[in-house]
């Protein structure tokens, strides 16, 4: 009887210092990972503070070009409106419009129109700035205008 309580009271003993031991790992173990996550938290803070200074930037640069665009739009228009232009860029349509008539052809009324019509197309899509645009990403040389102008007014005479 003896024996089997000194096994009992040794078995429980062995039971409450395993327990013992397992606690103190535990709490080791959160330990470690309440750091972990405090690091990771501090990180993530760090990250997101860099990420909105970031994003903060380029929305102001967004902001600023922008506005440039549109002062440059404004310009580009005023520009268009000064005296003369209308009737350089009317003598430039035409211009180009002789061109393509003399190159297709035989039946000159109905060419001279169709020609016409379709130079005032690309000189409105010139103005809004898409033919400028596709002349710079394909490297095309404009052609010069004042020496076409000046060719029709010397055959106006």
């Amino acid at each position: 009887m003896e024996n089997t309580t000194l096994l009992i009271l040794v078995g429980l003993g062995a039971f409450i210092l395993g327990n013992i031991f397992s606690s103190i790992k535990s709490y080791f173990k959160i330990k470690k990972l309440n750091k972990e996550i405090l690091d990771n938290e501090t990180y993530l803070n760090r990250h997101l503070k860099i990420n909105a200074e970031g994003n903060k930037k380029l929305e102001e640069e967004l902001i600023q070009i922008r506005s440039e665009n549109e002062n440059l739009r404004i310009s580009v228009q005023t520009l268009g409106q000064k005296p003369g232009n209308a009737e350089i860029r009317l003598l430039n349509i035409y211009d180009v419009s002789i061109r393509k008539v003399s190159a297709q052809v035989p039946g000159f009324s109905s060419v001279w129109e169709k020609s016409l019509q379709e130079t005032e197309i690309e000189f409105s899509a010139a103005d809004k700035g898409f033919k400028l645009i596709l002349n710079k990403v394909f490297n095309r040389n404009k052609p010069d205008y004042s020496e076409n102008t000046v060719k029709a007014l010397s055959n106006l005479k």
